[in-house]
């Protein structure tokens, strides 16, 4: 639902109580009937076509890896996907590269899945500025450098 707009220049105004936000929504609907309706219509409509399209998206992903949705925010996809799957190999590791030891590997793993984790929840997030936005983006890439290196041990 959407409050009438102001004319450009117009002051905000700043309810004072719940009822006299509620009782301005009132009138406001009693004086634009046909818009409040449209309203409602398009945001069932959108409801609707949302939900008609998850079985697509699940028949996608189970086929090819991704699914339409996923794309527009490919690159948040891919850091859940890789930072929960090594994630998960920490947690359940059986074994561990040669050439390091166990404490080696999983602290390896915990530079790669920690940043790449923090980057799929928060890489949109500009509420604590664009400098820790893009210092998250800069800690996600350098998790993929030691993910690349050590591609081969990736195992369970």
């Amino acid at each position: 639902m959407s409050l009438p707009r102001e004319p450009k220049g117009a002051p905000h105004y700043v309810y004072s109580s719940m009822e006299e936000l509620t009782a301005d929504i009132r009138r406001w609907r009693q004086d634009h009937p046909v818009r409040y309706r449209y309203g409602r219509i398009k945001a069932r409509t959108q409801e609707v076509w949302s939900k008609r399209h998850v079985p697509l998206f699940v028949r996608q992903r189970a086929r090819r890896g991704y699914s339409e949705r996923d794309l527009w925010s490919f690159d948040a996809y891919i850091c859940g996907v890789i930072g929960n799957g090594v994630r998960d190999l920490r947690a359940i590791k059986h074994g561990y590269p040669a050439h390091m030891t166990p404490e080696e590997w999983d602290a390896v793993l915990g530079r790669i899945s920690d940043p790449l984790l923090d980057y799929a929840e928060h890489h949109l997030d500009l509420s604590e500025g664009y400098e820790v936005m893009t210092a998250r983006h800069d800690a996600a890439r350098e998790a993929l450098h030691p993910f690349a290196e050590n591609l081969g041990s990736m195992w369970d």
